[in-house]
């Protein structure tokens, strides 16, 4: 469970509505290409977003809007943070991120906001904001191309990042792959890449697969299910979930449920100041193995809650965990 941490410029809406007179501008979903200079037309940038969308833009986005922390990030992995006009709350990272004005958090941003920025593309996250459609709407009508971001594992991820760099124009095409030859933003993919690859090799074939119990809170217990990534990412490191068979993303578990599982490893997501309450609250519970084992650690939450390429250094910090308990 992680917390939550303006007026329309009528001249920007009727300067788009104006420009849309087909017999003197091509329209490029969210770009405006004069077909009377064409000495100077670039080549329309066209990607797949998260949900089979073709977002086209007629030139690399200038400005941009993102409406999630994570996706903030991975803008910044993709050499565009410099072309972020806008964010939302918690978009901390890195922390250039903190000086981007914001339009409100994720999940209740205005929209009048964010045309106000006049973006030529916005970056949102549709989970995670119940208003989506509207905003999507409204955007379509207007014009401005709309990227869906919606990353479920560790590769998504690092699509999500090309994608970014390609509609920013930051991804080098033309490299042949090499290191010595590849853009900044491939080499952080391919790093990426690197390192997911080593540790599924490393954990794929263990035979010892300690149970773990991953919290998320602890007034009440709450956990991630087997469709989060968190569950996965257990898996790729050589452990297993004990709520993997739940189907709901985050649910709420009693402590009967979990003795009944009886996990060798507890690994919580906490600020500082909640540690020592997570601890004792686990120290009523000696019969569970990792109690008893006092196998119970933290990790960084924005590590692992984050969608961004941060996120392998929490896997990391998992794996290391499970390695222990498979000790035992």
């Amino acid at each position: 469970m992680v917390a939550e941490k303006y007026l329309c410029i009528i001249s920007f809406s009727l300067f788009l509505l104006a420009s849309c007179d087909t017999d003197k501008q091509n329209v490029v979903k969210g770009n405006l290409l004069s077909e009377g200079n064409t000495a100077h037309r670039e080549t329309p940038i066209s990607v797949v977003d998260d949900l089979g969308r073709e977002v086209t833009l007629g030139s690399p986005a200038k400005r941009i809007v993102a409406l999630a922390p994570h996706i903030v990030e991975n803008l910044f992995s993709a050499e565009l943070g410099g072309r972020v006009v806008a964010a939302v709350d918690y978009s901390d990272y890195p922390s250039e991120a903190l000086d981007i004005p914001r339009v409100g958090g994720y999940a209740d941003f205005s929209i009048e906001t964010i045309l106000s920025f006049k973006p030529d593309l916005v970056v949102g996250w549709a989970s995670g904001y119940k208003g989506f459609t509207q905003l999507q709407d409204k955007l379509e009508a207007l014009n401005i191309a709309l990227f869906v971001d919606e990353p479920t594992d560790l590769r998504s991820i690092t699509y999500s990042v090309e994608r970014f760099a390609r509609l920013g124009g930051t991804w080098d095409t033309n490299a042949t792959g090499n290191s010595a030859s590849s853009s900044v933003v491939r080499q952080r993919v391919e790093k990426f890449l690197d390192r997911e690859k080593v540790l599924r090799d490393k954990y794929k074939e263990v035979l010892h697969r300690p149970k773990v119990f991953y919290q998320i809170w602890h007034d009440p217990l709450q956990t991630l299910g087997g469709e989060h990534i968190v569950s996965s990412l257990i898996e790729l490191c050589g452990g297993q979930s004990i709520f993997s068979d739940s189907l709901l993303i985050a649910p709420q578990v009693n402590v009967e449920s979990i003795i009944d599982r009886d996990p060798g490893l507890i690994v919580f997501t906490a600020e500082d100041e909640q540690v020592n309450a997570v601890n004792l609250f686990w120290e009523q519970w000696p019969t569970i193995s990792a109690v008893d084992q006092q196998y119970i650690f933290r990790v960084n939450s924005d590590w692992l809650s984050r969608h961004t390429l941060r996120m392998m250094n929490g896997v990391d910090q998992l794996c290391d965990f499970i390695k222990i308990a498979r000790r035992t």
